[in-house]
């Protein structure tokens, strides 16, 4: 994730707040392939859509559950695109890798504009994604 948003930074040049706590133990690889993608996806519709100057990124463990919070000063969804509403493949996409690990996956507005995007999921998650 660090080496994601340093190129991130680099190749939009928005300013980016990576706040990450030190995990004691590895995820899932499941678990922690289905986060990466959300965090990837999310910048790339910052990146696209969101006409941002900043962007916040908080990873981190709370007790048995893991969380990823990105925030944005963008302009925010337009119309359906909602946090309650479909939206784009974008959105469509990361809800569904929410759901593949039990998570809960939510957006909501920002004051003052942008977005807040919030994933969380149990640690102890054992479902494997079929690749097939």
């Amino acid at each position: 994730m660090r080496s994601a948003c340093q190129d991130f930074q680099e190749r939009t040049g928005l300013e980016l707040d990576l706040q990450t706590s030190l995990f004691e133990e590895r995820l899932s690889p499941t678990l922690e392939l289905s986060f990466y993608r959300i965090f990837q996806e999310a910048l790339t519709n910052i990146e696209k859509h969101a006409k941002a100057s900043k962007v916040a990124v908080r990873f981190e463990r709370e007790e048995s559950r893991v969380i990823l919070e990105i925030e944005d000063d963008g302009t925010g969804l337009k119309g359906e695109e909602n946090g309650n509403g479909r939206g784009g493949l974008g959105l469509l996409h990361m809800r569904e890798r929410a759901s593949l690990v039990g998570g809960e996956f939510s957006i909501r507005p920002v004051d003052g504009g942008g977005l807040c995007l919030r994933v969380q999921a149990p640690v102890q998650e054992s479902l494997e994604i079929d690749n097939e």
